[in-house]
């Protein structure tokens, strides 16, 4: 009987995605696998390299960098090319040639170049969200990002596996395991989206037109939009504060987890904080977040997940030598931010455009990319240099970052 609401339940929400929203959810996990232990174990592969912490936070300030300038140009290619080849270009060009340089890379040179293929992956960023909610029902846009988040999560449960390939072959080897490993996971993904993705009908309405857009004029209308309403330049500015999170949680935790002024964990052994974290987010993704609908449904949600991102963070920085028992404590507590940072954010965002005029979508998703992005320019260097007077200190910011927001979504529930 459960296993049959259950799949009703499942087959009704699918029922009620749009096709690309479908085929781009449905091999998100090709990217989301491989890509989470990527990420989780970069910064230790570049202090292997040899790097320090401020050169470390220069790669991703770099990255940032690029990520402020090259979404300008997203919309530009979307009108130019259409959605699907604007973003299927840049996705498969940038992705595949960033991780070859990252397999082969052994210098601060080789890194850069791979971090430079990275960022031109982000040019499209917003035109890949568009794609991804466009033709889905607003109500239902919740279940398709939190799958999305679901994909990523799951990858996130499956590090330890990456931390016996590091357990086993070294953290320099082993690294370059798992990038090639990622780097043919993502190419069936480029395959399997190149075939089956359809281009949006406004962009083959308007070859046949010959309508031309004005980006200039569409990024104005975008600013202005944002500015007369206050749901929209709240969510921007609780993005911008979310990049100390962002930040400080996948460049910096990794190296405070096994850090001597840390929590002083194995490498290996650190593998399982990213599981037992998902392991909270993955039960919320499934059976709490999919049946949000409505606004103040997910105000509720965001609330809740701040509290719980500002206690985790408190948890972590006034226990710190309490190893491996504090690390456990802060994983369960920082998996409910997770299961709601991304997919009710994103969701409540794009919800909002739809009250202000879908047709400003990409330009507003790209304006609220970069205002993000200019934040990470500095926010690298800035935790970098926390980090190197004392490994706590970037997470005292992150906590400080999130009651701001928390007092945000309190002003904009009145």
């Amino acid at each position: 009987m459960v296993l049959n609401k259950t799949t009703g339940k499942i087959k009704e929400i699918l029922d009620n995605w749009g096709y690309n929203s479908k085929v781009l959810a449905l091999t998100e996990i090709f990217w989301s696998l491989p890509m989470s232990w990527i990420y989780f174990y970069r910064p230790i592969f570049l202090r292997n390299l040899g790097f320090t912490n401020i050169e470390i936070s220069l790669v991703f300030s770099t990255l940032s960098f690029y990520n402020v300038i090259l979404p300008f140009f997203g919309s530009i290619l979307a009108n130019k090319l259409g959605k699907k080849k604007a973003f299927m270009l840049c996705d498969s060009f940038g992705w595949t040639l960033a991780l070859i340089n990252w397999i082969i890379s052994k210098s601060f040179i080789h890194v850069m170049i791979a971090i430079s293929f990275e960022g031109f992956v982000w040019t499209t960023a917003s035109v890949w969200e568009t794609l991804l909610v466009e033709d889905t029902k607003p109500e239902f846009r919740t279940s398709v990002y939190s799958f999305v988040s679901l994909m990523y999560t799951i990858g996130s449960l499956t590090t330890p596996i990456a931390g016996m390939v590091i357990g086993m072959f070294g953290i320099d080897f082993g690294n370059r395991i798992l990038l090639s490993v990622a780097l043919f996971s993502l190419v069936t993904m480029f395959i399997l989206r190149w075939t089956l993705l359809h281009e949006d009908k406004e962009h083959l309405n308007n070859e046949r037109e010959n309508k031309v857009h004005s980006n200039f004029k569409e990024y104005e209308k975008a600013i202005q939009t944002i500015l007369y309403s206050k749901p929209l330049l709240i969510i921007l500015v609780t993005s911008v504060l979310g990049s100390f999170y962002y930040i400080a949680t996948s460049d910096y935790l990794p190296l405070f987890l096994i850090d001597e002024k840390g929590l002083n964990l194995t490498a290996s052994l650190a593998s399982i904080i990213p599981l037992f974290s998902s392991l909270v987010t993955l039960l919320l993704l499934l059976f709490y977040v999919p049946n949000l609908r409505n606004k103040e449904q997910h105000l509720l949600a965001l609330t809740l997940g701040y509290i719980s991102s500002v206690v985790s963070y408190l948890v972590l920085v006034v226990f710190a030598r309490s190893s491996l028992v504090t690390a456990l404590l802060f994983s369960v507590l920082n998996g409910f931010y997770s299961s709601v940072s991304f997919s009710v954010v994103r969701t409540f965002l794009n919800n909002e455009i739809d009250e202000v005029g879908s047709y400003t979508r990409i330009s507003i998703l790209s304006i609220v990319a970069i205002s993000t992005n200019v934040a990470n320019v500095f926010t690298p260097m800035l935790l970098g240099f926390l980090y190197s007077l004392n490994p706590k200190y970037p997470f005292i910011l992150v906590v400080a970052a999130m009651l701001i927001n928390l007092f945000l979504m309190k002003s904009l529930k009145k």
